[in-house]
């Protein structure tokens, strides 16, 4: 399926298309992926697929610089309406792996994006996670384990990846929930 297209339908009507507001579900996993970030603080971060804002909001709050990218028009403008009082926060649109910045970052999130590219790209953004992320930098991921329709990756397949390619990285922490996988 083509991506934008997915998620300019998921946008059409409503800013808020898996009720990260008021599901208990959004709610639980904002609360452990906070919890799970190793440092108090981070100088420079990164948030893939923001969707609304919704975590990065809470996110802000763990961070001097705060960038954030999502690849739907709408879902952007959401999250810099949101995000619009918090000055070191930024939100861009664009789609991963063409829109990674040419920068490094000290924290880099990527939650229940990584599924929703082809296993090609998503190695490539693994490879630019690998040349980006600071020394004693935190890479946290977090995504649905069950299968989206339409997309050949789902959060089983995608954290298995992560874990073989990151092998010689210290692990923190692996979470495998009924719902979500957390590294």
């Amino acid at each position: 399926m083509e991506t934008a297209r997915y998620f300019d339908q998921l946008y059409q009507q409503t800013t808020d298309p898996w009720h990260y507001e008021t599901r208990w579900y959004e709610a639980r996993k904002r609360q452990l992926c906070l919890a799970a970030l190793t440092q108090p603080r981070y100088q420079h971060a990164l948030e893939l697929g923001c969707a609304n804002g919704v975590f990065s909001e809470q996110l802000s709050a763990r961070c001097r610089q705060l960038h954030c990218i999502d690849g739907n028009e709408k879902a952007v403008q959401a999250a810099q309406h949101r995000l619009a009082h918090l000055p070191h926060v930024s939100v861009s649109q664009g789609f991963i792996p063409n829109a990674l910045p040419d920068q490094q970052f000290d924290l880099i999130v990527m939650g229940e994006i990584l599924y929703y590219l082809t296993a090609e790209h998503m190695q490539q953004v693994v490879q630019w996670v690998k040349s980006h992320l600071l020394p004693g930098g935190t890479v946290i991921c977090c995504h649905w384990r069950y299968p989206i329709v339409g997309f050949e990756l789902d959060g089983d397949r995608v954290h298995h990846q992560l874990q073989f390619t990151f092998e010689a990285w210290l692990h923190h922490l692996h979470l495998v929930d009924s719902d979500f996988n957390l590294d």
